[in-house]
């Protein structure tokens, strides 16, 4: 869901226009058309390089494994990190994507000022179901080519976890898959071992 941030002064980018006559757009337009009603709050859509992208309806099952994921994180961070539930990241300039949950170094100020950017995330999750296609597909190329420096995609469907990591050149040199009743840890968090045993119960 688009967050409303306070935009004001003249516009600084102008449209790009591709080969195949696509509008183009950047977060600074998208941020306007947001501050503007043009995209309402309760539109589910996120830019991903320039474009639009729907964002596909949350179902229970969805809904109940990130909520699981959200509660491990959220205990196993406490106090040390920020853990944001679909919340925008500024990705680049022309992306803007909002994951299901990131775990944040901390800000001093919340991120109340900007989103967070790619050096502020140790760890991204997606949890995919009916967006499989485009978590492993445009969102890991995005997030690899932005270098977020570890993407895990929680997968509904074959209960597994591909974990992503070391982005080189747009894409990731290091992938893995985990299942239950294996334990997969976060890299940058100490102490974040995730038991998947209960993850798809």
């Amino acid at each position: 869901m688009p967050t409303t941030n306070s935009i004001t002064g003249p516009v600084t980018t102008p449209l790009a226009i591709d080969a195949t006559g696509r509008v183009r757009f950047t977060r600074e337009h998208y941020d306007r058309m947001i501050a503007a009603g043009v995209v309402a709050k309760e539109d589910r859509v996120e830019l991903l390089d320039g474009e639009l992208a729907a964002v596909s309806p949350i179902g229970p099952r969805h809904a109940s494994i990130l909520d699981r994921l959200t509660e491990f994180f959220v205990a196993a961070t406490a106090g040390r990190y920020t853990c944001r539930v679909q919340g925008p990241l500024a990705l680049s300039d022309v992306s803007e994507p909002e994951p299901d949950l990131m775990v944040l170094k901390r800000s001093p100020d919340g991120y109340g000022a900007a989103h967070p950017q790619p050096a502020d995330v140790l760890l991204l999750i997606e949890v995919a179901q009916s967006s499989s296609a485009r978590d492993f597909g445009q969102k890991r190329d995005l997030y690899a080519a932005a270098g977020i420096v570890e993407y895990w995609i929680v997968d509904v469907e074959t209960q597994r976890v591909v974990v992503h990591r070391l982005p080189q050149s747009g894409t990731y040199d290091d992938v893995s898959e985990w299942s239950a009743p294996q334990q997969v840890a976060a890299d940058g968090l100490p102490g974040a071992v995730l038991d998947l045993s209960g993850l798809f119960a």
